[in-house]
């Protein structure tokens, strides 16, 4: 064995003696705090020596060291470190520890420094899909803010990590998709194929309720139990990055958004619904008087159908216009559980629908009722729905889908602005804002003046604004 072969298993070996770890607790920290960790030795050490603490960031860049004196008297260091320099949302420590002449180094372990201001007062442009990683970065150049994470990574504590490491923050959606979208759901092709297959059962016997039920019931606790569960994992997971707001789900509905059809015929729904007729009503006599019927026993109340209220004929829709509200309510109603989980997690946190639709008399869309329910919104301004949520929720921040750019595309941004939105949700499948070498592309360019004006504090102005209704008579 040579000399230097020697030399260099002693110096190994010395090296695996001198291991060390960074130990951080799993706790939220903002800037105002200081970040408590622990350096674990792998052996015990005793005596007076100095502990060095580099802090870096996902910038690259050096935000702090400090050294400080410390007496070791076993396997365990504790250290503190305050965070009031920070700036990124993902940073990171590694430690050097010199005691009696041997040093101890740590690798570094990244922390989460949480947003301190639970606001949204600026306007975010918001990119739908991820970009490769390489490319990431380079969003900011065409005035990207921040991003989307979605569906089973809202789950996981690390499922956002393709933006909090270039330090964009984000919103959850579809988190409860299952429960809040099943007739327009990506998990299946296509997205109503559920819908499809109840029409096509409808078709076989239009006097058959059971293509009427909708699968889940709205009054089914045990599926609407495991979507609160899911918004409320998803607080739990992602709240330390301060998300904008957790999306119940996106273009959601009573059926297939606003498509025409009878749901719900479910024995669930409709011993919910004889509930609330008495509530409204009072008496089983009321009803009768009403909706023109003549029921012997509250339990043998039963809406009508749209193909049965055209076949009664007459100019009384109330046992079908009844039905159609009750599923209006059932379903604000099943948001307002998810909401209130959201909010029973982390109290500043925001809590709705992305993709909503038009009002109609289908789809669970009455704006009044989901504006009591909801504290944010993303809709697809159709309807004027957008104009009524501002009437409606003036203070609950709506932002827009946008998809590329022009002068109409521009002119829509301000027109929306000066609604009172908040952001835009930029729907770019294709990734077509950057090529390859991640260089801005004609659309990005295009764009990009126009959004970095948007963010650039008007919206704060606005929001400390007061509209003024200035009526024609």
């Amino acid at each position: 064995m040579t000399n230097l072969t020697c030399s260099l298993l002693v110096l190994l070996s010395a090296t695996a003696a001198m291991a060390a770890e960074l130990q951080i607790p799993d706790t939220i920290v903002t800037r105002s705090d200081v970040l408590k960790a622990t350096l674990k030795l792998d052996k015990p050490l005793t005596g007076q020596g100095t502990l060095a603490l580099r802090w870096t960031d996902s910038y690259g860049r050096i935000v702090a060291e400090q050294t400080d004196m410390v007496q070791v008297d076993g396997d365990t260091v504790p250290l503190s470190l305050p965070l009031d320099r920070a700036i990124a949302l993902q940073n990171f420590v590694e430690a050097r520890l010199t005691v009696a002449g041997q040093t101890v180094r740590a690798d570094k372990v990244a922390f989460i420094v949480t947003p301190e201001s639970t606001a949204w007062d600026d306007y975010q442009i918001i990119m739908y899909y991820a970009y490769k990683p390489d490319q990431q970065a380079a969003l900011r150049d065409v005035g990207i803010t921040a991003g989307k994470l979605s569906s089973g990574g809202t789950q996981s504590p690390d499922g956002g990590k393709v933006w909090y490491r270039y330090d964009y923050r984000f919103y959850c959606d579809q988190i409860a998709t299952a429960f809040y979208a099943a007739y327009h759901t990506p998990a299946y092709s296509p997205k109503n194929k559920m819908l499809k297959l109840a029409k096509a059962e409808y078709v076989k016997d239009r006097t058959s309720k059971k293509p009427l039920y909708r699968e889940p019931c709205l009054s089914d606790q045990k599926a609407l139990a495991e979507a609160v569960d899911r918004l409320r994992t998803a607080v739990k997971m992602q709240m330390r990055y301060r998300p904008f707001f957790y999306a119940h789900t996106d273009e959601g509905g009573v059926a297939d958004l606003v498509t025409a059809w009878d749901f719900c015929f479910d024995p669930r729904t409709l011993s919910a619904m004889r509930k609330w007729l008495i509530d409204e009503y009072g008496s089983l006599t009321a009803i009768n008087e009403e909706w023109g019927t003549n029921f012997a026993d509250i339990k043998d109340v039963v809406p009508l159908t749209t193909d049965e209220m055209m076949a009664r004929g007459g100019d009384n829709f109330s046992p079908w216009a009844d039905h159609r509200f009750f599923m209006n309510k059932a379903f604000a109603d099943t948001l307002l559980a998810g909401t209130k989980a959201v909010e029973q997690v982390d109290p500043h946190a925001r809590a709705g629908l992305v993709g909503c639709q038009m009002p109609s008399a289908f789809g669970g869309y009455d704006y009044w009722l989901l504006s009591r329910v909801m504290t944010a919104i993303e809709p697809y301004n159709i309807g004027n729905n957008r104009e009524i949520w501002r009437s409606f929720a003036p203070d609950k921040p709506a932002v827009t889908t946008a998809f590329g750019f022009g002068d109409m595309e521009v002119w829509r941004l301000w027109y929306q602005f000066l609604q009172g939105d908040l952001g835009i949700i930029i729907y770019d499948e294709k990734n077509r804002y950057l090529d390859a070498d991640g260089k801005p592309t004609e659309m990005g360019a295009g764009i990009a003046p126009t959004y970095k004006e948007l963010t650039g504090g008007l919206a704060r102005q606005l929001a400390n604004m007061e509209r003024v209704n200035d009526p024609i008579a």
